[in-house]
C-alpha cells in the first residue's frame, strides 16, 4: 500500500520527471480531443481509414527507424558515464543516413507490389493509395521519433515531451478542423502524415542548430550501430505489432466502421498505458548509468520508485475503463459503444502491464535486448494466430482477447527473467 507521505516523497524527488509527465499529459490530451473530434464529426468509414494507415505507419515506421530511437539513449549513457556526450552527435548522423536508405527502399518495395495485392487483401479499391501514402511517410515518421530520443539524450526532456505529444498532435487538431470545415473526411489521413512532415522537420531544424564539441577517437561504424540497435529494432517492431495487427486482420473480416470502433477502444487503453512509457522514458538514461556503474542499490530503488509511481498513476484510469466502458465510449458517438466488451478486455491487459514496472525498458538498457527479443517475438506470434482465429468468429472481441493475451504474456515472462538472472524486481514492490 502507496502512503501519502511516500506519493509526496515521489513529488519532491521528481520535479523534472513530473513536468514531462505533465506535458504528456497535455499532448495526451489533446489526442484524446482530436479522436473525440473526428469520431463525431466524420463518418466511421473515413475515421477507419485514418486507423488503418495509422496502423500501418506504426509498423513500417518501426521497422525504418532501426531500433536508432531506443539505441540513441543506450548510447547516450554509456558516453555520460565517459563524461563524451558530444560524440553522440556523430553517431546521430549515421542513423540517419541508415533511415534514409531502409525507408527508400521499403517505398521501392511498395512501389512495385501490383495493385491486385493490397483490394485482393483489404477488400478495398482505395488500398493501394493508403499503402503507398503511409510508405511514404516512414522517413519522416522515424527521423521524428529519432529526433525526439535525441533531446532526451541531451537531458532536454522537456523539449522531448513536448515533440512527443503536443507538437506532434496539435497540427493534426488544427488540420481536421479544417478538414470538417472546407474539406472532406477521406483525407484525415493525409492530415495525419502530414503532421510528422512538420514534426520531422522542425525536430531536424533544432537538431542540426546544436553545436557541441566530440573527443569520440572513433566513431562506430554504421555496420557496428546496426548490429547494437538490431535486438532493439526487432523488439519495438515487436511492440508496433502486438498495437497494430489486430487492426490489419481486422479489416480483411470487417468494413471501415468496425475498425473505427475497436481502434478507439484501444486508443483509449494506449492513452492510459502512455503513463508506463513516460516513465519508462523518463528513467532509461539513469538505468543504463546505473548499470554501466554496477550501483545495484541506486538500481533497485529506482526500479521501485518508478513501479509505485506507473501504478498510481495508470491505476484510476484503468479502473474507470473497466468499469464504465460503454459511458466512456458513448462521447465517441453512440456507434462506438459496440467496442465496450473489446475495451474491457484491453484494460484488464494494460492493467497486468502497469504492474509490471519497468520490465521491457530493463533489458534494453542493459544490454539485453536480445532476449526481450525473443520473449516478444514469441507475444508477437501468439498475437497473430489468435488474431487469425479469433477475429473470423468473433470480430473486434476476438482482436481485444488476443492482445489482452499477448501482453499479459510477455509482461510476466519479462518480470520472471529479470528476477531469476539479477535478482531485481520490476513487479510492483
Amino acid at each position: 500500500m502507496i502512503k501519502p507521505r511516500q506519493f509526496f516523497s515521489f513529488l519532491k524527488q521528481n520535479v523534472q520527471d513530473l513536468t514531462a509527465l505533465v506535458l504528456r499529459g497535455v499532448g495526451v490530451g489533446v489526442l484524446l480531443g482530436i479522436t473525440l473530434f473526428i469520431t463525431n464529426f466524420f463518418d466511421p468509414e473515413y475515421v477507419g481509414q485514418y486507423e488503418l494507415v495509422r496502423s500501418l505507419l506504426l509498423i513500417g515506421g518501426g521497422f525504418v527507424v532501426l531500433g536508432f530511437d531506443q539505441a540513441i539513449l543506450h548510447q547516450a549513457g554509456v558516453l555520460k558515464a565517459s563524461n563524451n556526450l558530444g560524440g553522440l552527435r556523430l553517431i546521430y548522423r549515421k542513423m540517419v543516413i541508415m533511415i534514409f536508405l531502409s525507408s527508400l527502399l521499403i517505398l521501392a518495395l511498395v512501389f512495385s507490389l501490383p495493385k491486385t495485392i493490397f483490394t485482393d487483401y483489404f477488400e478495398d479499391v482505395q488500398a493501394q493509395q493508403l499503402v503507398l501514402f503511409t510508405s511514404a511517410g516512414f522517413f519522416f515518421y522515424a527521423v521524428s521519433a529519432l529526433n525526439t530520443e535525441l533531446f532526451r539524450a541531451y537531458g532536454q526532456t522537456n523539449r522531448s515531451e513536448l515533440f512527443r505529444g503536443l507538437f506532434k498532435y496539435v497540427p493534426f487538431l488544427i488540420g481536421v478542423i479544417l478538414l470538417s470545415r472546407y474539406g472532406s473526411g477521406s483525407f484525415i489521413y493525409l492530415v495525419f502524415l502530414g503532421s510528422f512532415v512538420l514534426l520531422a522537420l522542425v525536430s531536424s531544424i533544432l537538431v542540426w542548430k546544436r553545436r557541441e564539441q566530440s573527443r569520440l577517437a572513433e566513431v562506430p561504424g554504421s555496420f557496428t550501430i546496426l548490429k547494437q540497435s538490431f535486438p532493439m529494432a526487432v523488439s519495438s517492431l515487436g511492440f508496433f505489432l502486438l498495437l497494430s495487427i489486430d487492426v490489419i486482420i481486422l479489416k480483411k473480416y470487417v468494413d471501415y466502421a468496425q475498425v473505427a470502433y475497436y481502434a478507439t477502444a484501444v486508443k483509449l487503453v494506449l492513452i492510459v498505458s502512455t503513463v508506463l512509457n513516460t516513465i519508462n522514458a523518463l528513467f532509461a538514461t539513469n538505468l543504463a548509468h546505473l548499470y554501466q556503474m554496477r550501483d545495484r542499490n541506486a538500481l533497485k530503488a529506482l526500479l521501485k520508485r518508478a513501479s509505485r509511481l506507473i501504478l498510481v498513476l495508470a491505476l484510476p484510469p484503468l479502473l474507470i475503463l473497466l468499469i464504465f466502458p460503454e459511458f466512456i465510449l458513448s462521447f465517441f458517438g453512440e456507434s462506438y459503444t459496440q467496442a465496450q466488451n473489446a475495451l474491457r478486455v484491453l484494460a484488464l491487459g494494460y492493467l497486468v502491464s502497469s504492474i509490471s514496472g519497468m520490465a521491457a525498458i530493463y533489458l534494453n538498457m542493459t544490454g539485453r535486448a536480445r532476449q526481450f527479443q525473443y520473449i516478444l517475438l514469441i507475444a508477437v506470434l501468439i498475437n497473430l494466430v489468435l488474431n487469425l482465429i479469433l477475429i473470423p468468429s468473433y470480430g473486434i472481441e476476438g482482436a481485444a482477447i488476443a492482445s489482452g493475451i499477448a501482453i499479459t504474456f510477455w509482461n510476466i515472462c519479462v518480470g520472471v527473467y529479470v528476477y531469476r538472472t539479477d535478482k531485481l524486481q520490476v513487479f510492483l514492490s
